[in-house]
């Protein structure tokens, strides 16, 4: 009986494990892609010609600092997913205390967890993404997806770093001089690059899984270093990632004058910037509309995007914008509503066409600057 082409692809991954891990990671994606729900985004996680999303079966990385989008990018993806297949597993693991979003209002799922359930070390964190990647189908033709978030890695201790804690504890108690060992500050990310990632990576290739691991920013005391900021998880992380996004608030939203007074705001701009991607086109910048009762605006974000209505910076100037829009004139807030209300969808339809045609004709605008376009050729055919 011959061999399915997905059997064949998980074949390949076996043997190419086997003998050189460090390719493993080249080998071609079978389990198909996850929308985030937000057009912009898609095509900055594709980074390729009619390439949308990311390939489920590796991990993405969310770095930022507070109130960035992080959280919010992340549920996006689950809800979008959620509704493209009913069948979807999700697990969000709210390692900080807790998730404040209403996931069932904004998204139609719940992402609460029991506080004793949720794992408190990286090695608890392995041990239940391993058990529940085990309980994932893998070798039916129409598997069921799932996707594992976890809020945040920065949250999780290592057993060495509890271990440590309780004994300076108990020297406290009891008079002593309590000293820290140098070398359990290397514990966590020792377990992480020589165990939780390359394993898990593994067990994900042959599964219709992503894992999302958000993360923090954090000062970066290196005097060496050019980077003032970085996040934890080390090269390991960026080795083992299909993709490592950083987000960065670019602009508050209010509501009215006397909200922006007041500093209550009703949502922002994010920048998305690409800090690594496997992918042809991976240096990618982005901005995202999203409002804390909505979630992302993904037409607002196509629509500030298709017009230029941002400034350089990702800032909004106006509360509203006069745009024209097939030879009409209307301004942003109407148009955007209006097509949310529009029950045919071909408003959305033909937005998306102007969106990915705009983005395609920046795309290869930049590539005919670059050496190689036209007829140049670095190695002829003999």
């Amino acid at each position: 009986m011959a061999k399915s082409a997905r059997q064949s692809q998980l074949d390949d991954i076996d043997e190419t494990v086997s003998k050189n891990p460090d390719k493993l990671y080249k080998t071609q994606d079978p389990w198909g892609r996850a929308r985030t729900g937000c057009l912009l985004h898609d095509l900055q996680a594709g980074g390729a010609k009619g390439v949308l999303g990311y390939p489920y079966g590796w991990f993405v990385n969310f770095v930022g600092g507070s109130s960035s989008g992080k959280t919010f990018v992340s549920h996006e993806l689950v809800g979008q997913e959620l509704q493209r297949d009913k069948r979807l597993i999700p697990k969000y693991v709210p390692t900080e205390y807790g998730d404040s979003f209403d996931t069932q209002k904004l998204y139609g799922f719940d992402a609460s967890m029991d506080w004793e359930d949720v794992p408190k070390t990286v090695q608890e964190f392995d041990a239940f993404h391993s058990n529940f990647l085990d309980g994932v189908k893998s070798k039916s033709k129409d598997v069921p997806p799932s996707i594992v978030v976890m809020d945040s890695l920065d949250a999780l201790r290592s057993n060495e770093t509890v271990g440590m804690a309780d004994e300076r504890l108990k020297k406290f108690n009891d008079g002593k001089d309590v000293e820290d060992k140098g070398s359990y500050q290397m514990e966590k990310a020792k377990f992480l690059s020589t165990h939780y990632f390359p394993n898990m990576a593994c067990k994900m290739r042959h599964k219709k899984s992503l894992g999302i691991i958000i993360s923090q920013v954090r000062d970066n005391t290196d005097m060496f270093s050019f980077e003032t900021e970085k996040r934890s998880g080390g090269r390991a992380m960026d080795f083992y990632c299909h993709t490592v996004q950083w987000l960065y608030p670019a602009d508050k939203l209010f509501a009215s004058g006397k909200d922006k007074k007041a500093g209550r705001s009703c949502g922002g701009i994010m920048r998305v910037k690409n800090k690594k991607s496997k992918t042809p086109r991976p240096g990618r910048i982005i901005h995202i509309l999203f409002y804390y009762n909505f979630g992302i605006d993904d037409v607002g974000t196509s629509l500030l995007y298709l017009f230029d209505l941002l400034s350089d910076g990702g800032k909004m100037t106006k509360q509203d914008y006069p745009i024209k829009w097939e030879g009409k004139d209307t301004s942003f807030i109407k148009l955007r509503d209006e097509m949310y209300n529009d029950e045919s969808g071909k408003m959305r339809e033909r937005l998306d066409e102007l969106v990915i045609e705009k983005w395609e004709k920046f795309e290869d605008a930049s590539l005919k600057l670059t050496p190689g376009a036209g007829a140049i050729s670095k190695y002829k055919p003999k």
